[in-house]
């Protein structure tokens, strides 16, 4: 083999890579910013019929099923290939999207029970979908001094302008980082900046200290999308299981389409890379103009700020390094 030839292979292995990499780095900082928008976005379907069972049974399912395919990966079950954007170093352990799928779906679930303050869970999801990707970017670009205070003073102003005491907010802050800082082989951070801060309030508001107020108030659904569940109940629920299932399956789709049909990874997952981009836009829309009769308008317009700008600023970061081919890994 000739070294023009060599040199033209390497040149088109190394093309793959960089997009590969430029592909799954953005991926899951997709990820991370439309996870808070989607999970929260649960918060505003109404508490009744059809999709009171989707969120009762829905968010556990989806739990076992993240789980549950990441186990059978680690067993060898299931191809490493299947996994978009994982990095090297998690081959041999659970993913960090499986960790924080943990944290996010773990404070759903209590908040949607009722055993934890809804305010709670929401603002330590948000700490895990926003301030955490930022904190990244922050310290990739000055270092670790410059993106600690970031993700502090982040983390400080999102707690604060949804509703919890200064001194709440601080101490909010201060966990946030606290879950950051541990860096672990066995626990990822994705999980411990949710539920570190989470365990603080919930300690916190046992002890006593007030917290803000739900923060989001159920659509009720409209009649024509109304099922008698007393009634029809079967059909409630496999409703709700098949719309799970639906989504579970899509990502699973996608995951593994580039090794069956020959295309690069990026390629095959970029339907649903656009779908994880453009959520959020929806849904922060929704918050932002509001329905009637809510209760804290204030907080509403703050949610809906703070996930349209998260969602605008990583897809332009996202569109524009794609276009660049710059290396970001």
């Amino acid at each position: 083999m000739g070294l023009g030839k060599i040199d033209a292979i390497l040149k088109r292995y190394s093309k793959t890579i960089r997009e590969v990499e430029i592909g799954s780095y953005w991926y899951r900082r997709i990820l991370h910013a439309c996870g808070g928008p989607l999970i929260v976005g649960l918060f505003i379907l109404a508490d009744e019929s059809w999709m009171l069972a989707l969120k009762t049974y829905g968010a556990p399912i989806i739990f076992v099923m993240i789980v549950g395919m990441d186990a059978l990966r680690l067993k060898g079950v299931l191809p490493q290939q299947m996994f978009y954007g994982m990095r090297e170093y998690e081959q041999k352990r659970p993913m960090g999207v499986t960790y924080f799928a943990i944290a996010a779906l773990t404070l759903f679930m209590l908040a949607q029970y009722k055993l934890i303050p809804q305010s709670i869970a929401i603002t330590c999801l948000l700490c895990g979908c926003l301030v955490d990707p930022a904190m990244g970017e922050a310290r990739q670009a000055k270092g670790r001094c410059f993106g600690m205070p970031v993700g502090f003073l982040l983390a400080f102003i999102l707690f604060f302008v949804l509703g919890f005491e200064w001194y709440i907010a601080l101490f909010g802050a201060f966990l946030v980082m606290a879950g950051e800082s541990v860096k672990s082989w066995l626990i990822d951070d994705d999980l411990l900046i949710q539920m570190l801060p989470a365990v603080g309030l919930i300690i916190a508001w046992k002890a006593g200290l007030r917290m803000p107020p739900d923060p989001v108030v159920p659509i009720p659904l409209p009649p024509w999308a109304y099922i008698n569940m007393d009634e029809l109940p079967a059909v409630g629920i496999a409703l709700a299981v098949a719309i799970v299932v639906l989504f579970a399956v899509g990502f699973a789709y996608y995951g593994i389409r580039h090794v069956n049909k020959g295309i690069s990874a990026t390629k095959s997952m970029l339907p649903l890379t656009l779908f994880l981009m453009i959520t959020p836009l929806f849904v922060g829309l929704i918050f932002l103009l509001g329905w009637p009769n809510v209760p804290h308008p204030t907080t509403h317009v703050y949610l809906g700020m703070i996930m349209l700008i998260s969602a605008v600023t990583v897809d332009f970061a996202t569109v524009r390094d794609m276009i660049r081919k710059t290396k970001m890994v």
